[in-house]
């Protein structure tokens, strides 16, 4: 953030939405970036966006998991019924899918998992990139957001949801070991 803003990182100041959102001060930028971050299983995703709100999610695909159980609790039924279709590696990646996408939309607005995510409904699977269908009822909100799947490596799939559409995606891999 101290890059993109041109300022010393110890000179950023932070401050947190009533959910724990986080967000930089006025005076440091934080009326022109947005930025969210996502972790798992060793690895961390940054997404920084001007004048939008963005979210990101990163998961670690386990394969040890009852996929249409854990689904039932964040999915639309007409996602579940999708869900029972498939099988193996195509349903592990359809519930990720689902998964990332649901969460860095409700990351994007603040609310985290306190967002009812069976309200939001996102198409999955099918060879086709995912976007969001309906968001609570509402299917002009949902189409104000854009997503942006990401398989940053084997085993991980991660989604960015930002406010508004045709908004380039750069990304750059940085080493946790190199120093700046």
């Amino acid at each position: 953030l101290g890059l993109y803003l041109n300022l010393e990182p110890a000179g950023l100041r932070f401050c947190y939405s009533d959910r724990g959102k986080p967000f930089l001060a006025d005076e440091c930028g934080g009326d022109l970036l947005s930025f969210n971050l996502s972790h798992s299983h060793g690895m961390a995703l940054y997404a920084i966006t001007l004048d939008s709100p963005v979210g990101i999610d990163l998961e670690y695909c386990r394969r040890e998991m009852d996929y249409l159980q854990v689904a039932k609790q964040f999915s639309s039924p007409r996602e579940i019924d999708a869900l029972r279709n498939l099988s193996g590696p195509a349903l592990a990646e359809a519930f990720f899918t689902l998964w990332t996408c649901k969460e860095a939309y409700a990351k994007a607005i603040g609310l985290g998992l306190s967002c009812p995510l069976d309200q939001i409904q996102v198409s999955a699977g099918g060879g086709k990139p995912a976007r969001f269908l309906d968001i609570g009822g509402n299917s002009q909100k949902a189409a104000d957001w854009s997503l942006r799947q990401l398989v940053p490596q084997d085993g991980y799939l991660a989604a960015v949801a930002v406010k508004g559409h045709d908004r380039p995606l750069k990304c750059w891999v940085v080493n946790p070991h190199t120093v700046f």
